[in-house]
């Protein structure tokens, strides 16, 4: 038996069931084997935001509780946060780096300045005939020779018109590369504001707005490469708008929920109607974008939306009354549309591929309200599975702790293609249930 470090509670294995700690002689012997693959990331964020925290992981690479505590124990190990402090934040112990915008920073800006220095160079045709020319004229009136094979008169009108033509030739040229470059300049200096806005909106709609608003200016800059030279080419930024647009998606939703947890709060904290209105709004932005999304930015949308409409909750005490199948709308697996015996041998398979051993689907009547039993880590599970049309409340989570407890059974826990109520994370919560939603699903199937 091992006592955790964190709550004291003794368990077999290497992390605590309860709290999810993972045990110090474990996490050594894992960290001589392989790393997170997002712990470097993970690093980089604790540096930007100046602090370190499990839900701050969480909430930034998008995983679960548990990955998120290991991440942050191998942080504490190696030195990178220090230890956990009771109502304080981890104090980061590496250098800090200052935090940057999301999208296009000033500095590539900056480096994108238009080089019109040479450009002359292909008018030079142009300039030499009309210099010539003029050279020629003079030459014919200071000597009274003609070195050409034609009348005084012939040779000077000639003249007199080639210089003219081959003037107008050269100062047109160089007024449309004058043109081109003001037109070049103001581009950047629109995909400047737009960047600077999108990073700075609050609102979805705003951010779209002014992100395409961005990637259609640097469009426009891409074209006129044909006519003067950058010194740092625009599609290298078109690139990479469009190869990081999800994630910049997600990192806006995340500032427009932060925004409805302020209005809520602070502004609108005696008005639950204003509170339900604003996560009204929230999942109508998301909605009305939802084609432009992945699957991934749309899960985590729908999660969004599911927090939103938990304060609501907290507000009204009357969830289900807001949060509609229209605003949780989601793309649709091939789990849910299974029977419930068939989502058992579903989960009973994802639970194996996952590193659970001893997997046994209990009898269809008579189980006590546990579908699957398993084992990991030297720990036990009692697993009940709902594959539901609607959220999971609380009556799931007290039957799966009975069950667990006439099975024998360390940890219960409670899988459902969907999500679980407030009141069953609540209860949950008291009487140490763990609860797998369909985000938990979607993670262990990747």
């Amino acid at each position: 038996m091992v006592k955790c470090a964190n709550c004291g509670n003794e368990f077999k294995g290497v992390y605590c069931p309860l709290c999810g700690t993972v045990d110090a002689s474990y996490l050594n012997a894992a960290q001589a084997e392989e790393k997170d693959p997002l712990y470097d990331f993970a690093v980089e964020i604790v540096k930007r935001e100046g602090q370190a925290s499990t839900s701050l992981i969480q909430r930034r690479c998008h995983v679960r509780y548990f990955r998120a505590a290991r991440i942050i124990d191998i942080m504490e190990a190696e030195g990178v946060i220090g230890p956990y402090e009771e109502d304080n934040p981890r104090k980061v112990l590496i250098d800090n780096v200052q935090k940057t915008e999301n999208l296009l920073s000033k500095r590539q800006f900056e480096e994108r300045k238009l080089n019109v220095k040479f450009v002359a160079k292909k008018y030079v045709p142009y300039l030499l005939l009309f210099v010539l020319t003029w050279v020629l004229f003079v030459f014919i009136i200071l000597t009274d020779e003609n070195p050409l094979p034609l009348g005084p008169a012939s040779v000077v009108s000639a003249c007199i018109a080639i210089s003219i033509l081959g003037g107008i030739a050269f100062l047109v040229s160089i007024g449309k590369k004058l043109s081109i470059t003001r037109k070049a300049e103001k581009l950047i200096a629109e995909a400047k504001v737009s960047v600077s806005l999108a990073n700075k909106a609050v609102y979805f709609e705003h951010f779209i707005e002014n992100f395409d608003s961005a990637l259609s200016s640097l469009e426009e800059l891409a074209a006129c490469e044909k006519k003067i030279k950058f010194e740092k080419s625009p599609s290298a930024d078109i690139f990479c708008l469009k190869n990081e647009m999800q994630k910049h998606m997600r990192d806006a939703i995340e500032r427009e929920y932060d925004r409805i947890v302020t209005e809520a709060n602070e502004k609108y904290k005696n008005d639950g109607n204003m509170v339900i209105a604003v996560c009204n709004g929230f999942a109508e932005d998301l909605k009305k974008y939802k084609d432009r999304f992945d699957i991934e930015t749309l899960v985590f949308a729908c999660k969004y939306i599911e927090k939103a409409y938990a304060l609501c909750s907290e507000r009204t005490h009357d969830l289900a009354q807001y949060a509609s199948a229209e605003h949780l709308d989601t793309v649709e697996f091939s789990f849910d549309a299974m029977e419930g015996h068939q989502f058992e041998y579903f989960c009973a398979d994802l639970l194996r591929k996952n590193g659970f051993e001893d997997v046994e689907v209990t009898q269809a009547s008579g189980d006590y309200g546990i579908d699957v039993l398993a084992e990991k880590d030297d720990i036990t599970y009692a697993i009940q599975c709902k594959c539901y049309s609607d959220n999971i409340g609380n009556h799931a989570v007290q039957e799966a702790h009975s069950g667990a407890s006439y099975y024998g059974r360390m940890v219960a826990v409670v899988i459902t293609n969907r999500y679980f109520t407030t009141a069953a994370k609540e209860t949950a919560k008291r009487i140490h249930v763990l609860l797998w939603d369909r985000d938990k699903i979607i993670e262990m199937m990747q």
